[in-house]
């Protein structure tokens, strides 16, 4: 009898061994959130030439059912076309985003065109291209916050953000 349930306890603590390895595992197979611009506003400020005031909605999502994303230190970075250097940034609030769910990011940044003097009526329907790039740190906890990983570096870029008369044409996945 003494061995029966030495044998069974063994079982039950090499289960929760294995359990524990398999989720632990799973949180390094995290995928990450998934970024998608969906609404924007670029309009300029007081009739301004070089600068503009930049609304969007970036809807992030979780796609993974066992793992809530955390993040710190979220900025969001606006680029004219394809210049390197960025025209401005906004920080954003930290955020979370529970298993299989989303959340929504609203960055409004004044953009200051400075010496790219934008044409903003260089077609007929005044259009501009912008690219946005968002980044920060994630890490990922599992829903029964037994195991949570070190924070690691997130880049995601959206582009190209074409507005026509101030208005986002379409709404675009982002891109790691």
């Amino acid at each position: 009898m003494c061995r029966y349930i030495l044998s069974l306890l063994v079982l039950v603590i090499a289960s929760c061994v294995l359990g524990i390895i398999l989720s632990y595992g799973s949180l390094w197979e995290s995928d990450p959130p998934k970024f998608r611009v969906y609404s924007g506003r670029l309009e300029q400020f007081n009739h301004s030439k070089d600068q503009a005031d930049l609304s969007l909605s970036i809807n992030v999502a979780n796609p993974n059912s066992y793992s809530r994303i955390y993040s710190q230190a979220v900025k969001a970075e606006v680029f004219y076309m394809n210049d390197s250097l960025a025209l401005d940034n906004s920080s954003l609030d930290a955020f979370t985003v529970e298993c299989s769910r989303r959340t929504l990011l609203k960055p409004s940044v004044l953009v200051d065109f400075g010496d790219n003097h934008i044409d903003w009526n260089r077609s007929d329907h005044g259009t501009v291209e912008l690219r946005v790039a968002v980044s920060g740190l994630i890490k990922f906890e599992s829903k029964n916050a037994f195991f949570r990983l070190k924070w690691k570096p997130l880049k995601v870029v959206c582009q190209p953000l074409r507005f026509e008369s101030g208005i986002l044409v379409q709404g675009l996945e982002c891109i790691n």
